[in-house]
């Protein structure tokens, strides 16, 4: 045998390993595409694509440690099992949410209609060239 001899790490190992790589795959790129896809779908500014960052990042800061020291202290199994139960309560709730009508997206600034009023009080109107002529009500006077 040579001096250096290889082990084979376990195969329950290998596979938490690269379903975790996965997991925080995932996560990055939900982290990175989220404000993309508010701006630029849903026409999200500034202060609310921080704020939506915000509450990506928050639990995280919240919830580490606690969840850290109770997965050193319960079984497993059952943190598994409830985290589970968790994830599939919150879908659940969603779902329900978005069926009463408690949860929507709306697009204001992206409809295709013949006016629209933004927050400042501007009537936007589609010119013919398709771009967005603002008429401001004051300007008239």
């Amino acid at each position: 045998m040579s001096a250096f001899q290889e082990e084979k790490l376990p195969a329950g190992f290998n596979r938490l390993a690269w379903s975790n790589l996965a997991a925080q795959s995932a996560e990055q790129v939900a982290l990175a595409a989220t404000p993309i896809v508010a701006v630029l779908l849903l026409g999200a500014g500034e202060g609310q694509t921080g704020l939506l960052q915000t509450a990506l990042t928050l639990p995280f800061v919240l919830f580490a440690i606690p969840a850290g020291l109770m997965v050193d202290r319960l079984s497993r199994r059952w943190l598994m099992a409830g985290a589970e139960a968790l994830r599939a309560a919150a879908l659940l709730a969603i779902l329900a949410l978005v069926v009463v009508g408690w949860l929507t997206l709306r697009q204001d600034r992206r409809t295709r209609g013949e006016g629209l009023v933004l927050d400042d009080g501007a009537d936007v109107r589609p010119t013919e060239e398709g771009d967005e002529k603002e008429n401001h009500a004051d300007d008239a006077k």
